[in-house]
Protein backbone atom coordinates (compact mmCIF):
# COMPACT_ATOMS: atom_id res chain seq x y z
CA UNK A 1 0.00 0.00 0.00
CA UNK A 2 0.93 3.42 -0.45
CA UNK A 3 1.68 5.66 2.65
CA UNK A 4 -0.67 7.15 4.26
CA UNK A 5 -1.28 11.37 4.61
CA UNK A 6 -1.65 13.25 7.94
CA UNK A 7 -3.39 16.27 8.07
CA UNK A 8 -0.25 18.16 7.96
CA UNK A 9 0.83 16.84 4.57
CA UNK A 10 3.62 14.68 6.08
CA UNK A 11 3.43 11.00 5.10
CA UNK A 12 3.88 8.06 7.59
CA UNK A 13 4.52 5.36 6.43
CA UNK A 14 1.29 2.22 6.99
CA UNK A 15 1.67 0.82 10.26
CA UNK A 16 2.30 -2.60 10.41
CA UNK A 17 0.39 -5.10 12.82
CA UNK A 18 1.77 -6.46 15.28
CA UNK A 19 2.70 -9.81 16.58
CA UNK A 20 2.35 -12.01 19.74
CA UNK A 21 1.58 -15.97 21.01
CA UNK A 22 -1.72 -17.13 21.35
CA UNK A 23 -2.28 -17.95 25.05
CA UNK A 24 -3.32 -21.42 24.29
CA UNK A 25 -1.68 -22.44 21.61
CA UNK A 26 1.60 -20.53 22.03
CA UNK A 27 1.83 -19.76 18.26
CA UNK A 28 2.57 -16.53 17.27
CA UNK A 29 -0.24 -14.86 15.67
CA UNK A 30 -1.30 -10.78 14.38
CA UNK A 31 -3.00 -9.13 17.04
CA UNK A 32 -5.35 -6.59 16.09
CA UNK A 33 -7.92 -4.00 16.99
CA UNK A 34 -10.62 -5.57 14.43
CA UNK A 35 -9.87 -8.93 11.88
CA UNK A 36 -7.94 -7.64 8.86
CA UNK A 37 -9.53 -10.24 6.90
CA UNK A 38 -7.05 -9.53 3.54
CA UNK A 39 -4.12 -9.42 5.94
CA UNK A 40 -4.98 -12.93 7.09
CA UNK A 41 -5.48 -14.67 4.02
CA UNK A 42 -2.57 -13.00 2.82
CA UNK A 43 -0.22 -14.21 6.04
CA UNK A 44 -2.00 -17.45 6.42
CA UNK A 45 -1.87 -16.82 9.70
CA UNK A 46 -4.36 -16.85 12.97
CA UNK A 47 -5.36 -13.23 14.61
CA UNK A 48 -5.95 -12.42 17.98
CA UNK A 49 -8.85 -10.00 17.69
CA UNK A 50 -8.46 -7.08 20.69
CA UNK A 51 -11.29 -8.21 22.38
CA UNK A 52 -10.45 -12.39 22.71
CA UNK A 53 -7.56 -10.99 25.55
CA UNK A 54 -4.73 -12.99 23.37
CA UNK A 55 -6.50 -15.63 22.56
CA UNK A 56 -6.36 -16.81 18.75
CA UNK A 57 -9.31 -17.39 16.31
CA UNK A 58 -7.94 -21.12 16.06
CA UNK A 59 -7.66 -21.45 19.88
CA UNK A 60 -11.42 -19.68 20.84
CA UNK A 61 -14.00 -22.50 18.85
CA UNK A 62 -12.01 -25.42 19.95
CA UNK A 63 -13.02 -27.67 23.62
CA UNK A 64 -9.82 -27.43 25.74
CA UNK A 65 -9.44 -30.49 28.79
CA UNK A 66 -8.50 -28.01 31.71
CA UNK A 67 -6.18 -30.56 33.04
CA UNK A 68 -6.04 -29.66 36.58
CA UNK A 69 -9.79 -30.84 37.05
CA UNK A 70 -9.70 -32.76 33.82
CA UNK A 71 -12.56 -30.81 32.78
CA UNK A 72 -14.08 -29.41 29.40
CA UNK A 73 -13.84 -25.85 29.01
CA UNK A 74 -14.31 -23.85 25.70
CA UNK A 75 -14.34 -19.76 25.42
CA UNK A 76 -17.36 -18.24 25.26
CA UNK A 77 -17.17 -15.20 23.00
CA UNK A 78 -20.14 -13.50 25.18
CA UNK A 79 -18.16 -13.59 28.58
CA UNK A 80 -14.87 -12.81 27.15
CA UNK A 81 -13.75 -15.71 29.39
CA UNK A 82 -13.41 -19.28 29.29
CA UNK A 83 -16.34 -21.72 30.61
CA UNK A 84 -17.08 -25.26 31.57
CA UNK A 85 -18.43 -26.71 28.52
CA UNK A 86 -21.48 -27.49 30.44
CA UNK A 87 -22.65 -23.80 30.54
CA UNK A 88 -23.00 -24.30 26.57
CA UNK A 89 -25.92 -26.54 27.32
CA UNK A 90 -27.24 -28.82 24.35
CA UNK A 91 -25.43 -26.55 22.30
CA UNK A 92 -21.86 -27.09 22.88
CA UNK A 93 -21.10 -26.07 19.07
CA UNK A 94 -21.95 -22.70 20.25
CA UNK A 95 -19.78 -19.46 20.56
CA UNK A 96 -21.89 -18.32 23.34
CA UNK A 97 -22.82 -20.20 27.11
CA UNK A 98 -26.75 -20.01 27.75
CA UNK A 99 -25.77 -17.12 29.92
CA UNK A 100 -25.09 -14.51 26.95
CA UNK A 101 -27.38 -16.29 24.36
CA UNK A 102 -30.26 -15.93 27.03
CA UNK A 103 -29.36 -11.97 27.49
CA UNK A 104 -28.63 -12.04 23.57
CA UNK A 105 -32.51 -13.55 23.27
CA UNK A 106 -33.51 -10.22 25.76
CA UNK A 107 -31.81 -7.82 24.37
CA UNK A 108 -33.16 -8.34 20.92
CA UNK A 109 -36.46 -8.92 22.54
CA UNK A 110 -36.36 -5.20 24.39
CA UNK A 111 -34.67 -3.80 21.01
CA UNK A 112 -38.18 -5.13 19.06
CA UNK A 113 -40.45 -3.99 21.74
CA UNK A 114 -39.20 -0.99 21.39
CA UNK A 115 -38.79 -0.56 17.62
CA UNK A 116 -42.60 -1.89 17.28
CA UNK A 117 -43.76 0.74 20.08
CA UNK A 118 -41.98 3.32 17.95
CA UNK A 119 -43.98 1.97 14.79
CA UNK A 120 -47.46 2.27 16.73
CA UNK A 121 -46.76 5.44 17.54
CA UNK A 122 -45.68 6.72 13.86
CA UNK A 123 -48.79 4.56 12.74
CA UNK A 124 -50.98 6.80 15.51
CA UNK A 125 -49.53 10.42 14.38
CA UNK A 126 -50.01 9.43 10.50
CA UNK A 127 -53.68 8.54 11.45
CA UNK A 128 -54.23 11.90 13.56
CA UNK A 129 -52.59 13.90 10.76
CA UNK A 130 -54.31 12.31 7.61
CA UNK A 131 -57.59 11.70 10.03
CA UNK A 132 -57.92 8.03 8.50
CA UNK A 133 -59.83 5.90 11.38
CA UNK A 134 -60.63 8.18 13.54
CA UNK A 135 -62.77 10.99 12.63
CA UNK A 136 -66.70 9.89 12.71
CA UNK A 137 -67.59 13.24 10.92
CA UNK A 138 -68.02 12.68 7.07
CA UNK A 139 -66.47 16.27 6.38
CA UNK A 140 -63.29 15.86 9.42
CA UNK A 141 -62.42 12.36 7.17
CA UNK A 142 -61.27 14.11 4.00
CA UNK A 143 -61.80 12.79 0.25
CA UNK A 144 -64.32 9.99 -0.71
CA UNK A 145 -61.21 7.78 -1.78
CA UNK A 146 -60.09 8.00 2.11
CA UNK A 147 -63.53 7.23 3.46
CA UNK A 148 -63.93 3.67 1.10
CA UNK A 149 -60.34 2.86 2.44
CA UNK A 150 -62.08 3.07 5.84
CA UNK A 151 -65.20 1.39 5.40
CA UNK A 152 -62.85 -1.57 4.17
CA UNK A 153 -60.28 -1.46 6.65
CA UNK A 154 -63.87 -1.84 9.06
CA UNK A 155 -65.30 -4.38 6.94
CA UNK A 156 -62.28 -6.83 7.13
CA UNK A 157 -61.19 -6.26 10.80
Amino acid sequence: GSPSRKSNGKSTPPKQPSEKPCVMCGVTCIFAGTTPSRLHAQMKQSIIPKQNKGLCNSCDGKTWIFSELNAPIKWCKGCKNFRSLRNFGDKYRATKCVRCRQRQRDNYAELKRKRDAQNEGATLLVQQKTGWGSASDESERGSPELDAAIALANLIS
